[in-house]
């Protein structure tokens, strides 16, 4: 699943209030993992351009932890909008941010790495990406 956008999905759904953003908010979640067919899968990877704004992408953190199977694994990648707000930052800083905040919720980041899936868990490999690179992705 990738480009979900949810700052869109709430303005068109014209949320006003932390109560209509919340209640929004777990119709996409609830929809997004009835769409998905798990059988056989442990693994969903949401790609970037999830949100723009740090706090929603929180939000939908931890509304998905709180309505996925405990045996789902979630993998998230960044793309250019989750880095939108926090244009002071240094890519390292922003990435950190958001690896901290899925590994606080049980999930993971896959960012310059190659994400192995054994019986017993996931373990990440890195890879190496220029600063330069990575910047003019940001910034496209």
């Amino acid at each position: 699943v990738t480009d979900l956008h949810l700052e869109h999905r709430l303005n068109h759904a014209s949320c006003k209030t932390e109560e209509d953003c919340i209640y929004t908010m777990q119709k996409i979640i609830d929809n997004l993992l009835c769409e998905v067919d798990f059988k056989g899968k442990e693994l969903l990877l949401i790609g970037g351009d999830t949100a723009s704004t740090f706090w929603i992408f929180e939000l939908f953190v931890k509304m998905l932890r709180k309505s996925a199977q405990s045996w789902l694994r979630v993998v998230f990648t960044l793309g250019n909008h989750e880095f939108w707000d926090f244009p002071d930052d240094d890519i390292d800083t922003v990435v950190n941010k958001y690896r901290t905040l899925l590994a606080e919720n049980g999930m993971y980041l896959l960012q310059n790495e190659i994400l192995c899936v054994f019986d017993e868990g996931v373990e990440p490999f890195s890879l190496e990406m220029s600063e330069l690179r990575l910047r003019q992705a940001r910034d496209y």
